[in-house]
């Protein structure tokens, strides 16, 4: 395969390193526990496909994040909160096949109404 260097990103975009270092700030924030004092849901992926490779299996997980990370830190952010895990879910849950996407409004419509908000 030859490389087309018109289609290369930059070797540096402006700001990257400061979006970067952002991230693992809040990361390590995370990591040492919030007190958030409001009820909390985090909704996540069953399962993550992390790999430089295309497979199929991408099609129905997070390819981004490692979400059983997502869900175990979930708990440090606050005292009351609620993981829901969506199976099948892409990263951005919302962006999710219809059927997967159904599932993940209905949990926040749940939810949401389960703490009088909906």
């Amino acid at each position: 395969m030859a490389v087309r260097p018109d289609l290369a990103a930059d070797a540096v975009v402006p700001g990257a390193r400061g979006w970067l270092r952002a991230i693992i700030a809040g990361h390590a924030e995370i990591a040492r526990g919030l007190a958030i004092d409001v009820p909390i849901v985090v909704l996540a992926s069953t399962r993550s496909v992390i790999s430089p490779r295309w497979s199929e299996a991408m099609r129905s997980a997070d390819v981004v994040l490692d979400v059983d990370v997502i869900v175990h830190r979930a708990v440090q952010l606050g005292r009351t909160v609620t993981v829901i895990r969506i199976e099948n879910g892409l990263h951005d849950l919302c962006l999710s096949p219809s059927e997967v996407r159904l599932r993940f409004y209905a949990e926040i419509t749940r939810w949401t109404i389960g703490y009088g908000w909906g």
